[in-house]
């Protein structure tokens, strides 16, 4: 048996939450394998799979012409609010709303008054966002645009907005100066 190399292209957030223990156990399983990682964001990584720089890509993300898609983990958006700029009962209001559909027109206004911390739109993921974003009933106040969604956990944690994150971040997260909202926020996949 030879040794073999699997090119695998993903986004910084599958390769640092997903991926390691997936590799861990496929190393286990095939030892004479190697890994080589690529980092990009969907368009770059389906261009990759297109000339053929990579094996298989995982990224959030649509359809791509000639590629079969398969979910392979779900995942779901949370709301990220630092404590600093919001008042517990204000906390409470928004949680009642995403919760229990209570306190529409209150929570709308505030989560209109927080700032935010958006994804680019070369994330696949500020689609997801932005059309949360309209079903939840709001337009966010951006006041820091960044690429990646664990830049915007840490801004967020730092004081600086609001920002979605993902239960998974939420799960790694040993923060205390963040409130984490669900309710009925959508799962991604």
């Amino acid at each position: 048996d030879q040794m073999r190399t699997i090119f695998i292209g993903s986004s910084q957030y599958f390769n640092s939450y997903y991926l390691p223990k997936a590799l861990k156990t496929y190393q286990k399983l095939y030892p004479k394998t190697h890994f080589k990682l690529i980092e990009r964001n969907a368009q770059l990584l389906n261009k990759e799979l297109y000339e053929g720089n990579a094996d298989i890509v995982i990224h959030v993300g649509g359809e791509a012409k000639g590629l079969t898609r398969y979910e392979i983990q779900p995942d779901q958006l949370v709301l990220a609010i630092p404590k600093n700029l919001i008042s517990g009962k204000s906390i409470q209001c928004l949680r009642n709303y995403l919760e229990h559909h209570d306190d529409q027109k209150e929570a709308i206004n505030l989560l209109t008054q927080l700032p935010f911390i958006s994804l680019s739109s070369s994330n696949n993921l500020s689609i997801v966002v932005h059309r949360l974003c309209q079903q939840i009933g709001f337009l966010p106040h951006t006041v820091l645009e960044n690429y990646q969604l664990e830049t915007a956990f840490h801004m967020a944690n730092s004081g600086i907005g609001a920002t979605f994150v993902t239960k998974q971040i939420q799960k790694f997260a040993m923060v205390d100066n963040l409130y984490f909202l669900n309710g009925r926020l959508q799962e991604i996949t």
